[in-house]
């Protein structure tokens, strides 16, 4: 099956969860896009899996899912193209939307 989203450099610490998709790095605090991962605790937030596929990530123990386009949607950010690489122009204007709606 072809990658959604290229995702990497996951990263949790506490609620705040950062990652690459497709180049751009993104920083969200879990509690503001998720009720269920807002009652949970730490240990249980830090049991994630990231989708195989690119599409987003998985919490096993809470149900939970959390897609990158329902993430990127809460930070204000338009969809990326999936499976590309975005141009350093286009990349720094990502950054700067999430700045902006973070």
């Amino acid at each position: 099956m072809e990658r959604l989203y290229n995702i990497s450099d996951v990263a949790l610490s506490g609620y705040i969860l950062s990652f690459k998709v497709n180049g751009i790095t993104v920083t969200c605090d879990l509690t503001k896009v998720s009720d269920v991962l807002a009652k949970a605790s730490k240990e249980q937030v830090a049991n994630m899996i990231v989708d195989p596929v690119g599409v987003g990530f998985h919490w096993p123990a809470l149900d939970e899912d959390l897609s990158v386009n329902g993430i990127l949607r809460e930070l204000g950010i338009n969809q990326l193209a999936p499976g590309k690489e975005e141009t350093p122009a286009y990349a720094e204007l990502v950054c700067l939307r999430h700045l902006v709606f973070a």
